[in-house]
């Protein structure tokens, strides 16, 4: 038997993270909520074997949530996907140069969620 895939979802809209959470936990995975990217960053130490996040939150924005987890040796390794209604191509190469897996735009198709999240997650 394996283990389960751990994934730490921060989203600060309440009924998203709800929705991505369900997605994710009838998908088999284990998610850990986050409401905003302080509570993220606290909940990233115990090493989630993923994180998808959103980029517009108040307080700690995705962009400062990445760059924090790269700075720090016990989390700079964990794969992350941004979520974010942010399309534009100037967001998303940001999002990547700062070292995140892949870059999701809402709305988002829940297939290529779980689709990213077991593809980083190994």
């Amino acid at each position: 038997m394996h283990t389960p895939i751990t994934v730490l979802v921060i989203e600060d809209e309440e009924n998203l993270l709800q929705n991505i959470s369900s997605i994710l936990g009838l998908c088999g995975f284990t998610v850990l909520q986050a409401s905003n990217g302080e509570q993220g960053l606290v909940l990233a130490s115990e090493l989630p074997n993923i994180i998808v996040c959103d980029v517009m939150m108040e307080g700690l924005n995705g962009f400062d949530v990445i760059t924090q987890l790269r700075s720090n040796p016990a989390t700079q390794h964990i794969p992350f996907i941004f979520l974010t209604a942010w399309a534009d191509v100037n967001d998303k190469e940001k999002g990547m140069a700062l070292g995140a897996q892949a870059y999701l735009t809402k709305p988002f198709v829940a297939r290529d969620l779980v689709k990213a999240v077991n593809e980083f997650s190994r």
